[in-house]
Formats: structure tokens, sequence, C-alpha cells
């Protein structure tokens, strides 16, 4: 089984997340008894019951998922190892077409903040070009259909705040 590997403030966040579904879910489940109860029709013929029992199954599934990923996660702490691409490295680069330069972070296998536009899932096609390169390097590869050319300006370590 694959091991998913998070930094510490999306690891918090992914535990955070399971218990609002866990919370969502029970909460759905209360529901499924209320609408048995306060009608005449028990299941049978109730467009409520149906209702609340699919988004009981729906937030049971999706927590599921989570902790599945949860129990299989690894926390790792920000790294660039000997100036190379990783989890946690802030990296810098220039595409070649364009001559653009954008700077991000590579990000836990679930990036769960969502006040941070710049941080992006390792397993991103874009990061996955990007893993183990250094500074200097000419980096190319396909995204989907399209063809990328960038060279990599700068890789630094995430100083994780939280």
């Amino acid at each position: 089984m694959e091991t998913y590997r998070f930094l510490a403030r999306d690891l918090e966040a992914l535990k955070t997340r399971i218990a609002r579904y866990e919370e969502q879910w029970r909460e759905a489940l209360s529901g499924i008894h209320d609408s048995t109860t306060q009608s005449s029709e028990t299941w049978h013929d109730n467009p409520q019951f149906d209702e609340v029992q699919q988004r009981a199954k729906m937030l049971k599934t999706e927590r599921d998922k989570l902790a599945a990923i949860l129990h299989n996660s690894e926390l790792v702490t920000p790294a660039a190892p000997n100036g190379r691409v990783d989890v946690g490295s802030v990296v810098q680069v220039r595409y070649a077409k364009t001559g653009r330069e954008e700077q991000f972070v590579i990000g836990s296998y679930m990036v769960l903040d969502d006040d941070d536009d710049s941080r992006i899932s390792y397993a991103a096609p874009l990061a996955k070009l990007l893993l183990g390169h250094r500074k200097g390097d000419a980096v190319a590869g396909k995204i989907g259909a399209k063809k990328i050319e960038m060279e990599v300006l700068g890789v630094g370590q995430l100083e994780e705040s939280r």
C-alpha cells in the first residue's frame, strides 16, 4: 500500500477534516431517525429518508477514504536534501517558452490549506516533473498533452510556522 507524505500543517488539517466528516455523518444518522419518526411513513416512499440516508452514506464514504489515507500517512519535515526538490521545498522556475517565473512549494499528498495558493501536491504532474532536480537543471516533460520546459532557478526549504 502506498505511503502518503504529509507536512505537519496538512496532517493536522486532514485530522480536522476527518473529525468534521465524522460529526456531519453522526448528524445525518440522527436525521435518518428523525425522518422515520416525524411522519406516518417510515422508510417506504419517504423522500426525506432517502435524501438523508444518501447524505449519510456519502459522508461516511468520504470519511473512510480520508481515514485510510491518514492510516497510511507519514509525517515529513520540510526538506531540500542536497539542494534537490522534495516535499517541503520552495521552488522557483522559469518557463522556457514564455520566460515567466513562478515560485511554489511542493506540498503534502493532499494540500488542505485553502489560504495558500502557492502550494502544490507532490503528486501533481508539475511537482512530479521537478522532484529530485536542483538549481540550474533544465526540466522538460508533458503535463496532459502540453509539453513543458523550464529551468529550476532556486530550491529552498520551507519554514513551517504552524
